[in-house]
């Protein structure tokens, strides 16, 4: 190489200065360039479970709830790994080898955790109803609404089923629940003559 031919012709002390020369060029582009393991650490926290059950506390803080949508582009990670625990949680149902244990099964039922996919469903589209409030200012979301056909359908059948708690069936808990978090928001139960909020 150039740097040994240099070397070899140079006198001790030229020999001595170009040996330190190529010492800090070494030592500064190693010094600069991260190990694998400090890569690792500084693009994302690990995910262990205890990591991502941490995810979900700090997503529940700021939601109200644990139903990560699948289609939460701002964590991607937590949705996949939400999927992922009622995966495992109905292998450890059916008798199938699965990591998820009855701890951790007591660790997210404590948190609030829903096993079904119906329950996430129905906060995606309260989110969706929200939305739609922020936009229009009101939840009366028409029946056929084209940007999102789906939300007309969906407000629809929840005035239904509050309709059929009202003509004697006996709300469940989850209904309670589901009413109020409505209510909170301003939505309309009746819509004939007059657009009364039920409380």
């Amino acid at each position: 190489s150039t740097i040994n031919q240099e070397l070899a012709g140079a006198k001790p002390e030229e020999n001595n200065m170009v040996s330190q020369k190529v010492s800090k060029i070494i030592d500064v582009t190693t010094r600069e360039l991260p190990t694998t393991r400090e890569r690792r650490s500084t693009t994302a926290t690990p995910m262990t479970w205890s990591n991502m059950l941490g995810e979900l506390r700090k997503y529940k803080e700021i939601h109200g709830h644990c139903s990560v949508p699948a289609r939460c582009s701002s964590n991607k990670r937590l949705a996949n790994w939400v999927s992922k625990q009622r995966q495992v949680y109905y292998d450890m149902k059916e008798g199938r080898s699965s990591i998820m244990t009855a701890e951790r099964v007591d660790i997210l039922n404590n948190l609030g955790f829903k096993w079904k996919l119906h329950e996430d469903n129905w906060h995606d589209m309260l989110d969706d109803l929200k939305e739609y409030k922020e936009r229009r200012g009101d939840c009366l979301v028409p029946l056929k609404y084209v940007p999102n056909p789906q939300l007309g359908k969906w407000v629809k059948s929840q005035r239904e089923a509050y309709k059929h708690t009202l003509n004697g069936g006996n709300p469940s808990s989850l209904m309670k629940k589901r009413i109020t978090l409505l209510n909170k928001l301003g939505f309309v139960w009746k819509l004939r003559k007059s657009r009364t909020l039920i409380k």
